[in-house]
């Protein structure tokens, strides 16, 4: 996911603006279109948009709302023009659809406990390890970020990593803007079921690479030994961003 996506959240700073991106990206999708028409042929699904289609090759994409139920999953799609596009739906008969709505896909995790600026995200895969990620979006600029091996509440967790004698609750950040502003920010997001890279384009700067956007982490790795249960991992900042600072 990034910001020149039609219908992307828009990364500012404000507070709360970081979880209104994960919100889009892991949990609900965005860009929810109405297309002219959905037909199935040869088990290949051509979804119209007349209005545009915003959808790239490879993309991801829900359907809800299908006349025909087998249609109403995710689908990547195969291939895309101005106004369509195509995927295989194998097992899907011959014919067309109607009241169907279609978004760009989550990710697929869990939101398990919210509160105003905060929030709890978890992975929904089956080979998850279930830690969690808590974020405090109180602040413009830099959001608090810890992972816990569990918890029971938006503030009640075990065994945070890092814990706050590694690093203090108000200094292990994520970044979203140079300046408390509503002006844009670039930012990418790669995700799948289990593990996220967060990149913000948090300067002014028109590109991801002038400044150098910081790549912070988060989720679960393929464990060394089969004895590992928690092969988690987090990264982040300890300070305030400083043009060209990162390692």
């Amino acid at each position: 996911f990034h910001s020149d996506m039609p219908g992307a959240p828009t990364l500012r700073g404000e507070a709360g603006a970081l979880i209104e991106l994960l919100d889009a990206c892991l949990i609900s999708g965005f860009d929810a279109r109405t297309p002219d028409s959905i037909t199935v042929a040869g088990e290949v699904a051509t979804v119209t948009l007349s209005g545009g289609n915003p959808f790239e090759r490879h993309a991801v994409v829900a359907i809800t709302g299908a006349s025909v139920a087998a249609l109403n999953a995710e689908w990547r799609i195969a291939t895309s023009s101005a106004a369509s596009f195509t995927f295989a739906c194998p097992g899907v008969a011959d014919g067309s659809a109607t009241g169907a709505t279609v978004k760009r896909a989550p990710a697929g995790w869990g939101k398990p406990f919210s509160d105003t600026q905060k929030a709890v995200y978890r992975s929904l895969h089956p080979l998850a390890s279930g830690v969690c990620l808590r974020i405090d979006d109180s602040d413009a600029r830099y959001p608090c970020v810890r992972g816990y091996e569990d918890m029971t509440g938006i503030d009640a967790g075990t065994n945070p990593f890092p814990t706050t004698a590694q690093f203090p609750a108000d200094k292990y950040w994520w970044g979203k803007s140079d300046a408390e502003s509503t002006s844009p920010r670039k930012w990418t997001l790669v995700a799948d079921g289990l593990y996220l890279w967060y990149l913000p384009g948090w300067t002014s700067y028109a590109s991801l690479s002038d400044p150098p956007a910081p790549l912070h982490r988060f989720g679960d790795f393929r464990p060394f030994m089969a004895s590992t249960t928690h092969p988690a991992l987090i990264s982040a900042y300890e300070g305030s961003f400083q043009t060209f600072s990162w390692w």
